[in-house]
């Protein structure tokens, strides 16, 4: 009976081991990951090349070459949420573009969607979702590869400024415009792809397209897009700008600094990615808490009232106009698409009498 003890506390305390190290092992260390998984897996040849940190070194223009429009892509139904809602509303507010395209297969239905349709510049285009890369069909596990594959083909035909739908836009991207591409480094010193600025003729945009077509890895989540993305740059450093810190910071090892904590987020920043995945797969871990003590698992208009955080501040601010926390009982600020809602009303009933606001 003793003995029988002791294994089980041994095993209880090697079970504890393993779980506090697997944690900080995928918490602070994505370049040990990859190495991790490189090694395990025996890509090596998607590794990076040890070249570590490199530096973009492409001169802008002396005017914009990029066009001032924005780019969606979103395949299959699913839920519009509030994070997809604040994402085009940023787009909107603060880049200002001539065109919104959101490129689908399967136009989104619901209250956050009838919110984001009333945007003047939208348009939704119909895409096929691909299938295949000169011949190489996709992994239907990772559906996010087909995303990754229509950005690069979008931007390679129209050129403009592509956004996953969970970056929020905080800063005008003018001053990127003027070069002929443009990432920004999440997880240690690797790029993103959830935010590209390119001019359609951009060269780099096309030895990165070109690199799922000499070979499209399908048994990895983002070897092409993420790694084959920093691979792309130890080649060709000269055809694109890169910014370190100002777009995907905090990153997906860091990101609940933006649930967690204030920070001025309105300073030294493009854009954020807001990590919404990250969030899902750690919020049973611990959520942000609302005023009562409640744990929050999704995000919704009541609650990111009285958030108090930089994400929370951010909501605020693209959906009411206000960083400052809304109490419960106070009288809410009118929403962002207010206006628009008055703007079309006015167009359909061609009249000057002011309409009473629905309820989006």
């Amino acid at each position: 009976m003793v003995r029988n003890m002791k294994r089980i506390k041994v095993c209880i305390w090697l079970s504890l081991i393993f779980c506090v190290s697997t944690c900080l092992f995928y918490e602070y260390s994505m370049d040990m990951r990859y190495k991790f998984f490189v090694a395990w897996f025996g890509f090596d040849d998607v590794l990076l090349g040890g070249t570590g940190w490199i530096n973009g070194t492409l001169q802008p223009h002396d005017d914009y070459v990029v066009p001032n429009t924005a780019h969606f892509v979103w395949f299959g139904c699913r839920s519009f949420t509030i994070i997809h809602m604040l994402s085009l509303a940023s787009v909107y507010q603060t880049m200002k573009p001539d065109k919104i395209f959101f490129h689908t297969d399967c136009e989104p239905e619901g209250k956050m969607w009838a919110q984001v349709s009333l945007i003047p510049q939208l348009e939704v285009k119909y895409m096929k979702a691909p299938t295949e890369i000169a011949g190489q069909k996709l992994n239907q596990d990772w559906p996010q590869h087909q995303a990754d594959i229509a950005r690069l083909q979008i931007l390679l035909q129209e050129g403009g400024v592509y956004f996953d739908p969970d970056i929020f836009v905080v800063n005008s991207l003018d001053p990127l415009r003027k070069y002929d591409y443009v990432a920004g480094r999440e997880d240690g010193y690797l790029l993103s792809n959830a935010v590209i600025l390119a001019n359609k003729d951009s060269q780099f945009l096309k030895e990165f397209y070109q690199s799922y077509v000499e070979k499209y890895i399908d048994y990895c989540y983002n070897c092409n897009s993420i790694v084959g993305h920093h691979n792309v740059v130890e080649k060709f450093p000269h055809l694109i700008h890169i910014e370190n810190y100002s777009m995907h910071r905090p990153d997906n090892i860091n990101w609940k600094t933006l649930f967690y904590r204030n920070f001025d987020w309105q300073v030294g920043h493009y854009t954020f990615h807001i990590w919404k995945d990250s969030f899902k797969l750690w919020s049973w871990i611990g959520a942000p808490r609302q005023k009562d003590g409640d744990y929050i698992r999704e995000f919704t208009l009541d609650n990111i009232r009285e958030l108090d955080s930089a994400f929370g501040e951010m909501a605020r601010f693209i959906y009411y106009g206000t960083k400052e926390i809304i109490p419960q009982d106070d009288t809410l600020p009118d929403p962002w698409w207010t206006q628009l809602k008055y703007q079309t009303s006015m167009q359909d009933a061609n009249t000057t009498s002011i309409p009473r606001l629905g309820t989006l």
